[in-house]
């Protein structure tokens, strides 16, 4: 008993201390201490008064079927003690509680553990459900190791529930009970239970996953190579293949898988992981009788190390390196990017001037702060934009050119949008850059935005900047870059609180995006500014995104779209609660989600 009252009263210090500013390092367990840190990072308030509810949580999935059973007979084992059990899917949502004791009972009501409640760890901060969640694997909190004062009454001991064919959480399972009967036996019986409920969701497991899995290891047997297998909820990986792909998302990697089951047959890619790494990678089609069960990915050894090919190019080293660098820097991998960069790569050559031209929002002035970073590293970047020729008059906006031609030490002058410049202003640019003689090296860049399917925009002024000449293409011609992209944009408004559920990934792959990456960066901004933390789901997407025609529905169509939308966003993407919000049933919303190919999370084409 004496070391019970110990551990409880330096845990209260130490929680008091940290949340005063006072750092309790070796007072309170390491995994304890990284979770509260993560709680005061994603703003968990320490009295956590209320939590999200959601009415009438779903029963009818395959994680509670599996437990029931279990649960059930586990119920009857623990009659008569103080000790609970919950269930709570992947979101943290209390499905289902199992307690006996009254006054246990009563102390859970309070306290909000009860179906219907989310305990996430954005909303109460270090507990033996949420904290599961985020870490992925067993977690025990005891008294005040807890973040939110009104749990410190609990010993918590929770475990993740995991689909044990493809390793994907389904749940938590926690056990509780008045922190004073905190046992070291509750990890092993949490696990023991775990154990039992998966078995259950193993027999009932699909014939797809199964089929998916059974082609899995057979190909595994046969090859050497890293190896993916992915359907719309699994990706299932060797080792070697998990440390490859780290950092790439599930909707990116089924984004491929995808391609190859639509064309049936093999897809193929090159990408550039966030480490800078080249990879091969080839997909194609598992079928499962008429069905297809998802996609096998093999993984090539980067570029680099690879032998090579017949008609292969032969970069030079310094070119080749430039590449890899503006592929890093600007994300993506496709075809015609990896074409435009491979032009790109050769301006660092030489000083001669560069024109950078393409349709609006394609990413012309992020390559050409790239293109000053990679050439004038110790240099000064100046942009000048045409366009306010009109605003400041030319004169002045020509005396501001040739101040900064004429400005000593090296850098970098961008002039965009040359494209509006009158011929009144052009020839004076033209004679300008024309006698432009620097006694350092200032590396001059132009950009031109031309409208869809027109002709580059010239004239003296152009000519004059075309000596290196890069057009960029617009992102529907390089759709497989944009989960990259994606990936890239959440990370810069969301940080690594925020994440991007494989479906809103597919529905942004198959976007038309006449505004190109502008209109994708403001789309995401939408979204980090509406969700912060958790994953962005299709709720958060604008209703026009989510329907494939490039034509305008009609109107009618077009309201009841953005109905159905907005209450899903009222429903944070609950069907149940959305129909309930429309006045239809839950089946008919599922029709008109088919019908507006939002469906998104069952199929991927």
């Amino acid at each position: 008993m004496a070391d019970a009252k110990d551990f409880t009263r330096l845990s209260h210090r130490a929680r008091e201390d940290f949340l005063t500013g006072r750092d309790p390092v070796g007072r309170v367990r390491a995994e304890v201490l990284a979770s509260w840190r993560r709680s005061v990072l994603i703003g968990a308030p320490p009295n956590a008064a209320a939590l999200p509810y959601t009415d009438g949580v779903d029963l009818d999935g395959a994680l509670y079927s599996a437990a029931r059973p279990v649960l059930t007979r586990l119920a009857n084992r623990l009659h008569g003690t103080r000790a609970a059990v919950l269930l709570a899917d992947r979101d943290g949502r209390v499905l289902q509680r199992y307690v006996d004791d009254g006054r246990v009972r009563a102390m859970m009501d309070t306290t909000n553990s009860a179906p219907g409640f989310c305990l996430r760890e954005e909303f109460c901060g270090t507990n033996g459900l949420g904290t599961v969640l985020e870490e992925g694997r067993s977690f025990s909190v005891i008294g005040a190791e807890h973040f939110a004062e009104q749990f410190m009454c609990y010993a918590c001991f929770g475990a993740p529930v995991r689909h044990p064919v493809t390793g994907r959480m389904q749940g938590v399972l926690t056990f509780l009970c008045p922190a004073e009967d905190a046992s070291p036996l509750m990890p092993a019986f949490v696990e023991e239970t775990c154990q039992a409920v998966q078995e259950r969701i193993l027999a009932a497991a699909s014939s797809r996953e199964r089929r998916l899995l059974d082609a899995f290891a057979s190909a595994s047997r046969r090859t050497s190579r890293a190896l993916l297998a992915v359907n719309e909820h699994t990706v299932i990986s060797t080792p070697a293949a998990a440390r490859l792909v780290e950092g790439i998302s599930h909707g990116t990697l089924w984004e491929l898988a995808a391609r190859a089951i639509a064309e049936q047959g093999a897809a193929e890619e090159t990408w550039l992981t966030e480490s800078g790494r080249v990879l091969d990678l080839r997909a194609r089609p598992v079928a499962d009788g008429d069905q297809v069960a998802g996609a096998l990915v093999e993984l090539a050894s980067p570029r680099s190390e690879r032998r090579k090919r017949p008609g292969d190019p032969v970069p030079a080293a310094a070119s080749a390196e430039a590449e890899q660098r503006l592929l890093h820097r600007l994300g993506g991998t496709s075809a015609p990017w990896r074409h435009a960069m491979a032009r790109a790569a050769r301006v660092p050559t030489d000083d001669q001037p560069v024109l950078i031209s393409g349709e609006a929002g394609t990413g012309k002035s992020e390559l050409a702060r790239a293109l000053h970073e990679l050439t004038q590293p110790d240099g000064t970047l100046h942009i000048l934009n045409a366009a306010l020729a009109a605003v400041d008059g030319p004169d002045a906006w020509l005396r501001r050119v040739q101040e900064l031609l004429e400005r000593p030490g090296p850098g970098t002058l961008v002039l965009t949008h040359l494209e509006v410049l009158p011929a009144e202003v052009a020839l004076p640019l033209a004679a300008l850059l024309d006698e432009h003689d620097p006694p350092e090296p200032l590396r001059l860049i132009g950009t031109t935005t031309s409208p869809s399917s027109a002709q580059p925009v010239l004239g003296p002024h152009v000519e004059r900047l075309a000596v290196h000449r890069i057009e960029l293409p617009p992102l529907h011609e390089r759709r497989p870059d944009i989960p990259d992209l994606v990936g890239r944009l959440v990370r810069r408004y969301g940080g690594e609180l925020l994440r991007c559920r494989p479906e809103v990934v597919q529905a942004l792959a198959r976007a038309p995006w006449p505004g190109n990456i502008r209109q994708l960066e403001l789309v995401i901004r939408s979204a980090a500014a509406q969700r912060r933390t958790g994953d962005i789901t299709l709720a958060d997407l604008p209703s026009d995104l989510l329907h494939p025609s490039r034509r305008p529905l009609p109107y009618l169509a077009d309201v009841e779209l953005r109905a159905i939308v907005s209450a899903l966003q009222r429903a944070d993407g609950n069907k149940k609660l959305a129909a309930r919000d429309l006045g239809i049933s839950r089946s008919t919303l599922y029709r008109k989600l088919r019908s507006y190919h939002l469906d998104l999370e069952r199929v991927a084409y």
